[in-house]
C-alpha cells in the first residue's frame, strides 16, 4: 500500500511539472511576419496601383528564416508590372522590437537599397504596410504608399 501511495505521489508530481510548460509564449515580430503574404491593394497617394488595368498585377512578400538572436530574416518580394515578366528581389528584413516598423529591400529601386515600412496592422491573416516614399525623386513614384496584404 505504501508503494502505491509513493507511485501516485510521483505520478502526480510528474503531471504537475508537465502541465506547467509555457505554451503561450509571445512570438516576436519577425516570427509573426513569417510566411507568404499577397497584396490585395497597393496604392500611391490613394490611387490604386494593383489590378488588371493598373500598373501592378502581382505583389507577394515571403518572410522566412527569422532569427530571434540576430533580429532579422530573409525576404523575397515577387512582383509583376502589367504586361511585363514576373520579377523578384531577395534580401533581409529586420523588424523593430515594438513591431511598428520593418526594414526590407526597396522593390522599386532594387535590392541594393532598403526602406523602412510602418507596420500599420499585423495579425494572423492581415498585414498593412505604409511608407512615405521619397527616394526616387520622381513625382510619379514618390508619395504615400500603402500595401494591404493577406496571408496565404
Amino acid at each position: 500500500m505504501k508503494n502505491i501511495f509513493i507511485l501516485l505521489l510521483l505520478a502526480s508530481g510528474l503531471l504537475s511539472v508537465s502541465s506547467c510548460k509555457d505554451d503561450d509564449q509571445e512570438l516576436s515580430c519577425g516570427e509573426k511576419l513569417e510566411g507568404t503574404w499577397r497584396a490585395t491593394s497597393v496604392s500611391l497617394d490613394s490611387k490604386e496601383l494593383l489590378g488588371p488595368s493598373k500598373s501592378l498585377s502581382v505583389v507577394e512578400i515571403e518572410y522566412r528564416s527569422f532569427s530571434v538572436s540576430d533580429g532579422e530574416g530573409d525576404v523575397r518580394i515577387n512582383f509583376q508590372f502589367n504586361g511585363q515578366p514576373p520579377q523578384f528581389i531577395e534580401g533581409s528584413y529586420e523588424p523593430n522590437n515594438s513591431c511598428s516598423r520593418v526594414e526590407m529591400p526597396d522593390f522599386w529601386a532594387g535590392a541594393q537599397s532598403t526602406i523602412d515600412f510602418d507596420i500599420r496592422e499585423l495579425d494572423e491573416e492581415r498585414l498593412q504596410l505604409r511608407i512615405n516614399y521619397t527616394y526616387s525623386g520622381d513625382p510619379e513614384v514618390d508619395g504615400n504608399v500603402n500595401l494591404e496584404l493577406e496571408k496565404l
